[in-house]
């Protein structure tokens, strides 16, 4: 065995033992991280058509409880377009009933992002609101620039949560993480 032989087989024995040397600090920091593990949902979704329902969804129509029901952009007076909208019951963990609704301006003319702060909390560009479902939806023709076609979250996949590096002071978790180790847990979703 010649000298470059033995120099690439002690550099392939190093790579070998640098992999088992990072996925036991990863199995180590996973072990403190265990006991603060939480099951987070991941939404499953499916094209729909825009409607005006009670359905857990990704933009399309709002459930409105009257025609006059659908936010409106203080600066534009255009309807805001519907990001998100849940139907509590619908939820894999039930502990409520009604509709939680996400809006925001889109209007990118009358420049309601940068004009209403809609970066900064409760912007007037924007609207959250946790709503009762009283009857059948009321329909009227939007008269926004924007809407998102509808995606239906029709299920709930349960997905282990652990916490990322940043929140580890305040679980009082004393983990320093090496680069590869960060990558590994970042590439396994696990923090």
């Amino acid at each position: 065995m010649g000298f470059f032989n033995w120099f690439s087989k002690k550099e392939e024995n190093n790579k070998t033992t640098t992999s088992q040397n990072i996925e036991e600090k990863y199995q180590n920091i996973l072990t403190q991280l265990e006991k603060h593990k939480k099951t987070a949902y991941l939404p499953v979704v499916e094209n729909n058509p825009n409607s005006f329902s009670t359905h857990s969804k990704y933009g399309g129509y709002p459930y409105l409880r009257n025609e006059n029901d659908w936010p409106i952009c203080e600066n534009c007076k255009l309807h805001m377009s519907l990001f998100l909208q849940l139907n509590l019951s619908e939820l894999p963990i039930k502990k409520d009933e009604g509709l939680l609704q996400l809006f925001y301006c889109t209007n990118q003319e009358q420049d309601c992002e940068s004009k209403l702060e809609a970066f900064f909390h409760f912007s007037k560009a924007t609207a959250c609101r946790k709503i009762n479902i009283e009857n059948h939806s009321a329909e009227i023709k939007p008269n926004n620039i924007t809407i998102f076609k509808e995606k239906r979250i029709v299920d709930w996949q349960p997905k282990d949560d652990y916490p990322h590096f940043e929140d580890y002071a305040i679980h009082d978790l004393l983990i320093n993480l090496d680069d590869d180790v960060y990558d590994l847990l970042d590439e396994r979703q696990a923090g």
